[in-house]
């Protein structure tokens, strides 16, 4: 059995991030019980021992199981693996800090007060851009070409984590600022910024008066 405290790199479909700090443990060789009847031993265990089972998962009960459990500020992860997994087949146990009790409110709070700010933000550009402003048209165009880089991540993003997030009591990788500081997310932000910026300066320039346009006229 080896014993190592790490902080992962993982390279998967969401690109390459850090993952939480975890103490792992690995036995590898032949297992002489079956996948699902360690996994059964291994959730009994725990149980007795205060866990708070969370979630097992046996889409394959015969090579691949994983229990999932809580203790104490603690997630443990115990998963075994099968011979038409691995070659050889092995248990894993990993154990990590659970997610902070403020990090719910915080996120909730910080999510809320985004969206009053960027009411806000909408709000002033729109009765800035009314009839009258020479640069109106321009300025929600920009603003709809700004918009859509932001959206097209964000609807990946926040959906995923969320599930995984409800599902493994996390927060276990990737967090969503740690997905949308990958390079094939991050490269939507800067040209939705420039255009947002843009347009805001556009709705910044002040409106055309009525004096002004009698006289054109």
């Amino acid at each position: 059995m080896g014993w190592a405290g790490y902080a992962r790199w993982v390279t998967s479909f969401e690109g390459g991030d850090y993952g939480r700090t975890q103490v792992a443990a690995g036995i590898p060789g032949n297992l002489r019980s079956s996948v699902a009847s360690i996994a059964e031993r291994a959730t009994a265990g725990l149980r007795a021992h205060g866990w708070r089972i969370r979630m097992v998962t046996d889409d394959d009960p015969d090579n691949h199981v994983t229990v999932l459990a809580r203790r104490d500020g603690l997630d443990i992860a115990v998963t075994v693996y099968g011979y038409a997994v691995t070659a050889d087949p092995s248990v894993f146990v990993s154990i990590a800090r659970s997610t902070p009790v403020a990090a719910w409110p915080a996120g909730i709070g910080g999510g809320l007060l985004s969206a009053l700010l960027a009411f806000l933000a909408f709000g002033w550009g729109s009765r800035r851009t009314g009839s009258g402003h020479p640069f109106g048209r321009p300025a929600e165009a920009l603003y709809g070409i700004g918009l859509l880089p932001w959206l097209l991540p964000t609807t990946v993003a926040l959906p995923l984590t969320t599930i995984r997030t409800v599902q493994y009591g996390g927060p276990d990788w990737p967090q969503t600022w740690e997905w949308f500081g990958q390079p094939h997310y991050f490269m939507f932000i800067p040209p939705g910024a420039v255009f947002l910026a843009l347009a805001a300066a556009l709705a910044a320039r002040p409106p055309v008066r009525n004096e002004l346009l009698e006289a054109r006229g």
